[in-house]
């Protein structure tokens, strides 16, 4: 597959539209001023425009910012940069699949019932992307 049919088909409808499902689901309780609100409120202005520029292979990764917490910092990518990140891996999935092993190291750690923990889950803490890390409330409620 050459590059410019890879960054046609990473451009296409079909894959950004998928891209945007996934970011608005694993975005949708990010903070009323977070950046992906502002892509889903002008998306039918900023879609267009992405994918012109991935076509002319001008578009540019921006900077992370990092969120810090008691014991971890997170890097979070800009909306927009997850959006095409997630993209390019929806696309290079579907091209290397058939030339990956399917007996790799998560396959193994399944069988033994070790999986990964979801990203966000440290023991007593929970990551909110307007807060960082914040110290999961011991009554079950939730904290204010």
């Amino acid at each position: 597959m050459g590059t410019t049919l890879l960054m046609d088909t990473i451009a296409s409808d079909q894959v950004i539209d998928e891209a945007y499902a996934w970011l608005c689901e694993r975005r949708k309780d990010y903070a009323p001023d977070a950046d992906v609100w502002h892509l889903r409120f002008r998306w039918a202005e900023v879609k267009p425009q992405i994918q012109a520029h991935l076509r002319a292979g001008t578009y540019r990764l921006g900077a992370v910012a990092c969120f810090e917490g008691c014991e971890e910092t997170r890097e979070v990518w800009a909306a927009s940069d997850a959006l095409v990140l997630k993209a390019a891996a929806i696309v290079l999935t579907r091209h290397l699949e058939p030339h990956l092993s399917k007996q790799g190291a998560s396959s193994r750690r399944a069988r033994r019932g070790q999986g990964c923990r979801p990203c966000g889950s440290r023991q007593g803490y929970q990551f909110t992307p307007s807060w960082g890390w914040r110290r999961r409330p011991s009554s079950g409620l939730p904290s204010v």
